[in-house]
């Protein structure tokens, strides 16, 4: 590029920088990626076939104002609410010509219109796709990108030329003969002055200035003829981006193109966005990602973390979500609540210690293996044997008052490191041993405590005195050190439990005086005098005036180890542990432990109490380290640090992002027996007849859709609201003749709900038997009946004795038999033969019941029928039904016991209930059941040649207690059966508590 331009994008990134502090000055809160930090520290989403994307490259992507996210593909057009894609292709939409859809865009109106290659475009409403062809004024069939203006009008690039489309008016063209540089158009903007720009795939640039044409080509100004991106930024400069990777801005006299000074790697600019914090990001043709932020710094994504270099267009969601259309499929970045340093930043995987030094600039990380690194802001430098350590690996660190820093090794002893180098300090100098894991330098800097495998070490000025087992030490290791208000010692050992050192002699607490754990890994001394320990084997511990409360997994608390606390200035605790990290309301711990003998006191409650914290939250590990000290620290801003076993993560308490955007919620679709239905004017209308009623929904909260809970309600029928926890889909059978409203809502990642949620009509239209006109006939007809008996008794009262008679026998017999009927239908699912979903709850209700009392386990698997829909979509509902029907046939025989029950759970899911059943009979079954039914052989041809219908399930076994209800069985359950299936379907996922799921690799798919 040239020297001479080298000023132009400094120029214009000026001017948006100044805009961007403009809207920010007017904005009380904007979602946006944080400029502050590096690419790599964003989350990196990427969506797949496991959330139903089709493979192949994705070309477009946008969000429309539901808050759906609908993708370009090359295998069809996708909308995504976050946790399931749903695919228009030519297979279930008809309208489609071609399955490869190239761009898509969203219209002022709520259109939604729909380019392709080959086929034209299309524009969407009310779900039905409208063909935009030729006929219709398109120029070309093959439609390269949309572009929708400030007065909400529609630019269409084709291969043939330009369109232009607003409010139902005809299409109108440009080509070549009208000025147009080449009809293969490929880009379009028109920017806020009204000009319109033009970029073509052979012939450069071109722009409609009121009715006068200019052009720039390799001749004029740009180094290639292929221009492949358009953009305004918001201080009003045209970008435009080349097939080589060259990058030109147009100033605001919009004569000359001004080259960009800053090469970029890879070639091809092929798309720009700049985000509402002002980074200003570049979508290469085969070199990534780049950032430029409103400070012009710039900062390349690592192309190997994009899984694919092409990055084909980028749009920006409603959360500050940054999406990416790559040649691999849809990927996304976003802001984390936790800022992580790793790998990708410079640090080795594991972070074992965490210290900063005494005047809060630099932070100190120790690692095993990789030696010590210095942190100052984004610059990381490592220490290691080759710059004077003993050993790389570093297991407890301690400033020094003077400025030094104390650093323990695992092996190689102490070393102390200050002005003059590193000095060492070992076994040899009369260390206990070279193991050192707890450090803690007194508050008057004069003595050093070390905590090293084989007692207790002080070091004061040069002299070492050690305290073992024989002063009364309780174990050789010790892991914690902490120096208490009245200058004494807690001490937290290897399993020892907890010693108090008071100088002359140790007091020891363990297991036996009620702590919750031997092992202990934190301790932590709160304004009240209180002091919380953390223990590897037991959770969290409390000791106040003598008395010891514990807290764990029946108080609530999600972690069974607690390996470091650290209490913030907003009245809460950070613990960190092997499966996550928690905050925690300091006060409903001391209710909890103040109430450690109520049985009735209320256990620590999601999001009202308590947050558990993961990798959707941006912790690139929820495995913490535990056992060195320090493993957290909280620097003198309330800043907090944990290592992990991916480096450190970090967050600002007082300004954690909580997102308090209540989802979108939304009705997507009603069933009747597995048949879809469109609402009319008052909702949608239910036959007679009607057995099972589905009602599918979705809450668009992108961020951690896995997260979302449902709540939903059908008035006239439910008296209060059904918890759905994560499940998106309700079901009902046989409701009664009347008129329902059902109501859905929602909350986001952080607990926020959308109380209002989302609705829909129902009307149950009444068989003819169940109308009140049919009631009265009958009635009438009863009547008359009568009258003429009567008579016949007065002429022939013998005849009427035994026709009488005769009558009422045939009615007894009838009645009986409509009564066996009715019994019969009300257990059975009229398709399968197997029992259906109402006599399985009242079994379910009985069973656990019976388990509670006992005390006994009770086991349900829930089966899934893969790829269930497609089968219905390709071989057509009967051969759907046949396979509905020789999967039950298949689970009926694979029960033994008489109090085993196979049920219809709605659609194509099965439940199997097994009163009496453990974790490991019940996932044996289920896999038994799995094989039988790939035995069957039965053709799909959803999938490959040779390959048959297969099933997914999920198990768990629980002992009821008073803290559940049997929906927790069923919904434990579909987290294991949705696990099966995210992992690639045909396989059993077992549910082990606490909420985590094992797929069972004993069991492979075959």
């Amino acid at each position: 590029m040239a020297n001479g331009s080298r000023g132009a994008f400094r120029w214009c990134a000026a001017g948006r920088l100044f805009l961007l502090v403009v809207l920010c000055a007017n904005s009380c809160a904007i979602f946006a990626l944080d400029p502050d930090r590096l690419t790599s520290q964003y989350i990196h989403d990427r969506y797949g076939s496991a959330e139903g994307f089709p493979d192949g490259a994705v070309w477009d992507v946008i969000q429309d104002r539901q808050g759906y996210i609908w993708a370009a593909t090359q295998n069809g057009l996708v909308r995504f609410d976050g946790r399931q894609a749903r695919v228009f292709d030519m297979l279930n939409t008809p309208a489609l010509l071609t399955n490869d859809v190239r761009a898509v865009a969203e219209t002022p109106d709520g259109s939604l219109w729909v380019g392709t290659y080959g086929g034209g475009a299309f524009r969407v409403r009310a779900g039905e796709f409208e063909p935009v062809g030729i006929e219709e004024g398109l120029p070309h069939p093959i439609v390269y990108s949309f572009h929708v203006d400030h007065e909400g009008g529609l630019w269409i690039a084709t291969a043939g030329g330009a369109a232009y489309w607003r409010d139902d008016e005809p299409i109108r063209q440009w080509r070549s003969e009208d000025g147009l540089a080449h009809d293969r158009v490929f880009k379009i903007l028109a920017d806020r002055d009204g000009d319109i720009w033009f970029a073509t795939l052979v012939n450069g640039l071109s722009r409609l200035s009121g009715n006068e044409w200019t052009h720039w080509d390799r001749d004029s100004g740009l180094n290639s003829n292929q221009v492949h991106s358009l953009f305004e930024d918001s201080a009003g400069v045209v970008w435009v981006g080349t097939y080589n990777g060259d990058l030109y801005c147009f100033d605001n006299d919009r004569r000359q193109p001004v080259e960009d000074s800053q090469s970029l790697p890879g070639s091809g600019v092929q798309s720009m966005l700049e985000d509402r914090n002002g980074n200003f990001w570049l979508g290469l043709y085969a070199g990534g990602l780049l950032r430029r932020t409103a400070q012009d710094q710039r900062d390349d994504a690592p192309v190997a973390a994009l899984d694919g270099a092409h990055i084909f267009a980028m749009t920006e969601d409603v959360e500050g979500g940054l999406w990416l259309a790559t040649r691999s499929g849809l990927q996304r970045l976003r802001d984390g609540k936790f800022l992580a340093f790793g790998e990708p930043e410079g640090l080795p995987a594991a972070s074992y210690v965490v210290a900063r030094d005494t005047d809060g600039r630099r932070l100190w990380v120790g690692t095993e293996g990789g030696g010590l690194f210095e942190v100052d802001g984004q610059v990381i430098r490592r220490l290691s044997t080759e710059e004077g350590l003993a050993s790389n690996n570093i297991s407890a660190l301690a400033p020094a008052a003077d400025g030094g820093l104390w650093i323990g090794t695992f092996g190689n002893g102490l070393h102390y490191l200050g002005s003059d180098g590193i000095e060492t300090l070992d076994q040899t100098a009369g260390l206990p041993s070279n193991h050192v894991l707890a450090l803690l330098e007194e508050r008057d800097g004069e003595r050093l405590w070390i905590g090293a495998d084989g007692g207790l070490a002080m070091l004061h000025g040069s002299e070492v005195h050690i305290h073992g087992a024989e002063d009364g030490l309780p174990d050789g290791l010790i892991r914690q050190i902490h120096q208490a208000a009245d200058g004494g010692l807690w001490l937290g050992s290897n399993g020892g439990g907890l010693a108090y050192f008071d100088g002359e002699s140790f007091e020891v607490i363990d297991r036996r005086d009620g702590l919750s754990g031997n092992i202990i890994f934190a301790i932590h001394e709160d304004s009240n005098g209180s002091l919380w320990v953390g223990a590897r084997d037991g959770g969290l511990s409390r000791i106040r005036d003598g008395q010891i409360s514990r807290i764990g997994l029946a108080e609530g608390l999600p972690l069974t180890a607690v390996y470091a606390i650290k209490e913030d200035d907003l009245g809460y605790f950070w613990l960190s542990g092997g499966n996550g990290l928690v905050r925690v309301r300091r006060q409903r711990l001391d209710d909890l432990a103040d109430a450690a003998a109520d049985e009735s006191t209320t256990p620590l409650q999601p999001w009202q109490d308590l947050m558990l914290f993961d990798s959707a939250d941006g912790l690139r590990s929820t495995q913490f380290i535990g056992g060195f000290q320090p493993v957290s620290w909280q620097d003198e801003d309330g800043q907090l640090w944990f290592t992990s076993a991916s480096g450190l993560a970090s967050v600002r308490p007082d300004s954690l992002a909580i997102n308090e955007r209540p989802p979108p919620v939304h009705v997507e679709a009603v069933r009747v027996d597995g048949l879809s239905l469109r609402p009319g004017n008052d909702g949608y209308r239910l036959e007679p007849g009607s057995d099972l009623l589905e009602i599918d929904y979705t809450a668009l909260a992108l961020n951690a859709p896995e997260r979302v809970q449902f709540r939903y309600r059908l008035e006239g029928y439910d008296r209060d609201w059904q918890q759905a926890g994560q499940r998106r889909t309700a079901f009902y059978t046989r409701l009664p003749p009347g008129q329902y409203t059902f109501r859905v809502i929602a909350s986001n990642e952080d607990g926020v709900w959308n109380e209002t949620g989302a609705s829909a009509s129902l009307v149950q239209v009444p068989r003819l038997e169940q109308t009140l006109g049919f009631r009265l006939a009958l009635g009438l007809l009863a009547v008359l009946l009568v009258a003429l008996v009567f008579l016949g008794v007065i002429r022939h009262l013998r005849q009427r004795e035994r026709r009488l008679e005769m009558l009422v026998r045939q009615r007894t017999d009838a009645l009986e038999q409509a009564l066996e009927k009715v019994e019969r239908s009300s257990k059975i699912d009229g398709l399968t033969g197997v029992a259906n979903r109402g006599y399985f709850e009242q079994r379910l209700a009985r069973a656990w019941a019976q388990a509670a009392r006992d005390r006994s386990s009770l086991a349900l698997i829930m089966i899934d029928i893969d790829h269930f829909k497609a089968l219905n979509d390709q071989a057509g509902h009967q051969a759907g039904d046949e396979a509905l029907c020789r999967v039950a046939d298949a689970l009926k025989a694979g029960i033994k016991r008489t109090a085993d029950l196979v049920a219809r759970y709605g659609g194509e899911e099965f439940v199997v209930l097994l009163p009496g059943a453990d974790s490991e009979s019940c996932t044996a079954l289920a896999e038994q059941m799995r094989q039988a039914i790939s035995q069957i052989a039965l053709s799909h041809p959803a999938l490959a040649p040779k390959q048959s219908l297969t099933i997914s399930a999920g198990c768990v076994a629980l002992v009821p207690d008073s803290s559940q209800v049997a929906s927790d069985l069923i919904e434990k359950a579909d987290q294991a059966l949705y696990a099966a299936k995210r992992a690639g379907r045909d396989r059993v996922a077992r549910y082990a508590a606490p909420s985590k799921i094992l797929l069972c690799e004993q069991y492979p798919a075959q």
